[in-house]
């Protein structure tokens, strides 16, 4: 069990992607966590601040991705 804060607003989407979770925040804040090796690494692996007029309203995983 793992708890990552970096969120100044309500997380609404999550998404595990390979070896990642995405979280998305109602504000369009999108934070890129490391799955593996958590207990080392708190902190999120990458961000994306997305326009204040653009609000994702799902995120999925593709269906022809392959985890190679």
């Amino acid at each position: 069990v793992a708890t990552w804060s970096r969120h100044v607003e309500k997380v609404n989407l999550l998404l595990l992607f390979g070896e990642h979770i995405y979280s998305v925040d109602i504000k369009g804040s999108v934070f890129i966590w490391a799955f593996k090796g958590v207990e080392e690494n708190w902190a999120p692996v990458g961000s994306i601040s997305l326009d204040d007029n653009y609000g994702p309203s799902c995120i999925m995983h593709p269906d022809t991705y392959l985890n190679k």
